[in-house]
């Protein structure tokens, strides 16, 4: 039970506001959340207070169907990692990668907001292998994975410093907005990109 509410906390937490039917899929990780918290309370309720067998055995067994249903709700997030990655990606799978497919679908998600992204998370969202993912942009950008993504967010950087409700914010608090980890991260990258005769096929 504890294990399972931690999994729900930390999926919450791991969707982009930016996502296609972010609210929704909150919601649906609220309830989840609140409907773990309720049958451990109703648990040590019917455990302390109730002193008939046959109740607190009745009691048990609807508790234990609930905790079933759930089960069925988790095990559907784990077969596909993160069932709300599902939901936003099943139509692009459908479709053979392409540049002009795969910039809108970065565009429309920005997957790059998040600094810990990696090829294997990216390739796993658009279900490809890792591999041809990696193939396809060194092949189509001329760079590697990672390259190609903090270019994405020094677009992002530029984007976000147009926008008014970021006036007054720090070009530190832009880049991190972008998805870069640090500071320190984006201006390399930057500098990768503005002098790339100092710096190979990285």
């Amino acid at each position: 039970m504890v294990l399972s509410f931690i999994s729900l906390y930390r999926d919450y937490y791991r969707i982009h506001p930016n996502q296609e039917n972010a609210k929704q899929i909150k919601h649906w990780l609220i309830l989840l959340m609140a409907f773990t918290v309720t049958l451990f309370l109703a648990s040590l309720v019917t455990f302390f207070s109730l002193r008939s067998d046959i109740l607190r055995s009745a009691i048990y067994f609807v508790i234990v169907c609930f905790f079933i249903c759930q089960h069925i709700v988790l095990t559907y997030m784990v077969i596909g990692r993160k069932f709300f990655t599902l939901i936003t990606v099943r139509t692009f799978s459908k479709n053979l990668l392409s540049k002009n497919r795969l910039e809108r679908w970065l565009r429309k998600y920005k997957p790059y907001h998040d600094p810990d992204l990696k090829l294997a998370d990216l390739a796993e969202s658009l279900h490809m292998d890792a591999g041809k993912l990696s193939g396809f942009i060194n092949r189509t950008y001329g760079m590697t994975f990672s390259r190609y993504i903090n270019q994405h967010r020094l677009r992002e950087v530029e984007r976000l410093s147009r926008l008014p409700s970021n006036t007054g914010k720090s070009l530190r608090e832009l880049a991190e907005m972008a998805g870069f980890s640090s500071y320190r991260s984006y201006l390399r990258a930057k500098d990768i990109f503005d002098n790339p005769q100092n710096y190979g096929k990285e």
